[in-house]
């Protein structure tokens, strides 16, 4: 019973460590320089209303 738990315990690790590694390069896909330039970053930091 405690060895099947650790089991799906790592499991559950490595699922959320694949999540992050797919979010990490979506998000790097997303602030590549041909969609955002530091410009465009700033730009939309001093549009929001204060």
């Amino acid at each position: 019973m405690d060895r099947l738990k650790q089991q799906s315990n790592f499991q559950l690790k490595n699922y959320y460590i694949f999540m992050l590694l797919i979010v990490l390069c979506a998000g790097f896909g997303l602030v590549s320089p041909q969609f955002f330039t530091v410009s465009n970053w700033s730009s939309l930091l001093y549009a929001v209303p204060e």
